[in-house]
């Protein structure tokens, strides 16, 4: 009986596994680690052995007590050579195990390979793991027909009319290659540049049934939604009932300000043309009564007309539109901030989930350009988010920030990135991109566990960063890099990225995920 219970009391015991591969680098490492060991002392005689055709690793040593202890770890797909030794090492607070692969695991020959382990595993019914990169392309391919938006989280149908014509965002630095191609000058090659900002503005404006598409997000008109109301659009007079004629994208400052004179005007004359006599007889104080309560309406009307028509002027001489670039709002660079503008978030309807955010102005709650940005990652083009059909299923709060740091890191060459919110400026989160191409896979395996193989195991893409939401050490940490790259997200969005690297970060032991106060994490990719 005691051996019986020696036994249940050691494959109770579990262990935390996580292999790792890195680009151009021909080896696999595996990380076992357990939080109340110390393999130094408590894992004596340590061996590791390889066997392919079951696809484990299995681990062996003595315990304290001279007992044998057997981990079995299964192995990733990738090849590995079977010729070279395996090394095993034991560490103060993990196992680190080594083994040598016949190519790096981004090279075209592995991958290839890959392909048709992972087609051959398709065909006996295993799931592939992984997921196929982040692409605008793929998606206007898969975008036809007549296309309604759901909320991922509880399958709320978002959109009353449906989006028909799907159109590519180009990159938000669009505006500054125009004006370095033909030239930033009015009079360069005919104001060229300043065509074909014009002709952009009328191609890619936030119109009924039409889709704008960038890598985080989808931009739709309000008109499209189902359920919400916002706050009417300014009007500058009574004539005025068409909203198109009294929009900032077709008027300029110099309208409004007419406008505005003229609106004024008639309030006065229409003050002062009130005929007391025509209302009722009052007595004398109750005239004097009348005529204070006449004249502040009509100075309350044009007080409010005057700030009504005063933001939409403001609004039309930003020179926003002219530039076009408010972006996804998913994430927001220094270059595209404007101090006009605030990010509200926009929410389900129903379960009150993050769906995407709208650009304001003032305390309206009107978008500046009458479009509201879903975030794919939230949103759902089935009522069903895991269907097939759903082709938005694999985007992540995790792979659209990966991506987009990894481009910003690529364009600029700088690998620190500091997190502040989008409206209030206040640092959240900084990020050091350490390697953006890695391969990993983590679980947990048991002592003495005999059950046989697990299932198979694919390596992830993933990104390799440390990072800090230590508010008080960012400056630090920010003077310490010659290159730091500023990004703006929203408070909610930015405390879910570090609740993910948080919980990512429990993929490797201590000693091997603290570096200089910062915490090592992986994004997928």
């Amino acid at each position: 009986m005691a051996s019986v219970s020696s036994s249940a009391r050691r494959s109770s015991k579990r262990w935390r596994y996580t292999w790792e591969a890195l680009a151009h680098i021909p080896t696999l490492r595996l990380f076992l680690f357990n939080p109340e060991v110390d393999p130094s002392v408590a894992c004596l005689n340590l061996e590791a052995s390889l066997f392919l055709r079951e696809s484990q690793l299995v681990v062996k040593w003595k315990d304290e007590g001279d007992e044998d202890v057997v981990l079995r770890v299964s192995v990733p797909r990738i090849l590995i050579d079977p010729g070279s030794s395996v090394q095993a090492f034991c560490m103060k607070d993990h196992i680190e195990v080594k083994l040598a692969l016949v190519l790096p695991p981004d090279h075209p020959m592995s991958i290839d390979s890959l392909s048709v382990l992972d087609e051959g595993s398709a065909s006996r019914g295993v799931d592939r793991p992984g997921c196929p990169p982040l692409s605008v392309e793929s998606d206007l391919k898969s975008l036809s027909g007549d296309v309604h938006f759901y909320c991922k989280s509880c399958g709320t149908k978002l959109t009353g009319k449906p989006s028909r014509k799907f159109v590519a965002l180009p990159s938000a630095d669009w505006r500054d290659v125009a004006d370095n191609w033909f030239g930033g000058g009015c009079c360069s090659f005919g104001g060229i540049s300043e065509k074909l900002v014009r002709a952009y503005i009328e191609t890619y404006s936030c119109a009924e049934s039409t889709c704008l598409l960038d890598v985080p997000s989808v931009t739709i008109s309000i008109d499209d939604l189902e359920g919400y109301e916002f706050s009417p659009q300014p009007l500058l007079d009574s004539g005025h009932s068409n909203m198109n004629e009294t929009d900032p994208k077709t008027y300029g400052s110099s309208h409004f300000n007419h406008n505005m004179n003229d609106t004024v005007s008639g309030i006065a004359a229409e003050k002062k043309t009130i005929n007391k006599s025509d209302i009722f007889h009052p007595a004398c104080s109750d005239e004097v009564l009348l005529e204070e309560s006449i004249s502040c309406c009509a100075e309350l009307r044009i007080n409010k007309t005057k700030r009504t028509l005063g933001a939409v002027s403001s609004q039309a001489g930003l020179g926003w539109l002219h530039n076009v670039v408010l972006g996804s709002g998913f994430l927001v660079n220094s270059a595209n901030l404007m101090e006009d503008v605030r990010w509200n978030e926009f929410s389900c309807r129903d379960c009150s989930s993050m769906l995407g955010c709208l650009p304001v102005m003032n305390e309206a709650d009107f978008p500046v350009d009458g479009g509201i940005r879903l975030f794919k990652c939230y949103i759902s083009t089935s009522r069903d988010n895991c269907a097939s059909d759903n082709v938005f299923r694999d985007y992540t709060v995790d792979r659209i920030f990966a991506r987009l740091i990894v481009d910003n890191a690529a364009d600029e060459l700088s690998f620190h990135t500091v997190v502040k919110d989008l409206n209030t400026r206040a640092p959240l989160l900084q990020i050091v991109l350490l390697n953006s191409k890695v391969w990993c896979s983590s679980g947990d395996c048991f002592e003495s566990d005999y059950s046989g193989c697990h299932s198979n195991v694919g390596l992830q893409p993933v990104v390799k960063v440390l990072f800090s939401d230590n508010f008080s050490e960012i400056g630090t940490f920010s003077r310490a890099f010659e290159h730091s790259d500023e990004v703006f997200l929203l408070n909610r969005q930015a405390n879910e990225l570090i609740e993910s690297l948080k919980l990512s970060h429990i993929r490797l032991p201590s000693s091997c995920s603290i570096f200089q106060g910062m915490s090592l994490s992986y994004l997928e990719r």
